[in-house]
């Protein structure tokens, strides 16, 4: 079985990376790559992947801010749905989603991961995340991404696993640790280590389990 985690950065995955070197795998091997920040240079990496490496399965493992109300900082989330929620216009009357445009629907617009449920083995929280090119910075925006996706954390390449994932047929999971609140530009008030930590450790405890399952 072949497992790849993904992320924007390796400082993402590189305490699990150090981990897994020095244990047998039995039966699974696994593949860390640094996919780039942003929506682009994850779609590409991800695309490379799997026509090079062909993974029975696609970890993507990060950071992750979180909106008013969403997970509190230092947890860490499975992610259930993801979006791109600034493809669309700035109209006069507010933000208009390709949807409203008329040029795709709703369901076309929040890519589900049906593999959620099934791959949670360590119960984790599951949220809706909203993928953006901008990081949010107002209150404004910030209430827009809650209120029209019901977005509870926000990455930059989260809706780029789940649609390339989607559209080959992979099966994937998206794990974020929250690292700071969304529009907290302060890093002073983020937990950025402690986060990275956590996340590693998640990976250090999933990883074994993922591997004894087939879909």
């Amino acid at each position: 079985m072949q497992i790849v985690i993904s992320a924007a950065t390796r400082g993402e995955w590189e305490q699990a990376a150090t981990f897994f070197s020095n244990q047998l795998q039995e039966g699974y091997s696994i593949g860390f790559h640094e996919a780039g920040v942003g929506v682009l240079s994850t779609t590409y990496s991800l695309t490379q992947i799997i026509q090079l490496e062909k993974p029975d399965y696609i970890i993507q493992a990060g950071i992750a801010g979180a909106f008013e109300g969403g997970p509190s900082l230092g947890e860490v989330v499975i992610v259930e749905d993801d979006c791109l929620g600034d493809l669309g216009v700035m109209e006069t009357n507010g933000w208009k989603t390709t949807a409203d445009l008329g040029f795709a629907n709703d369901a076309d617009l929040k890519l589900v991961n049906h593999y959620a449920d099934r791959l949670n083995f360590l119960q984790l929280p599951k949220v809706h995340a909203v993928t953006v090119n901008q990081i949010t910075t107002s209150e404004q925006q910030a209430r827009m991404y809650t209120n029209k996706f019901s977005a509870q954390i926000e990455t930059m390449e989260g809706a780029a696993l789940h649609y390339v994932c989607k559209q080959l047929s992979i099966p994937f999971i998206q794990i974020r640790a929250i690292s700071n609140k969304v529009g907290e530009r302060d890093k002073s008030k983020w937990l950025l280590a402690e986060s990275i930590l956590n996340l590693n450790e998640t990976l250090q405890k999933y990883v074994p389990l993922l591997a004894q399952t087939k879909y």
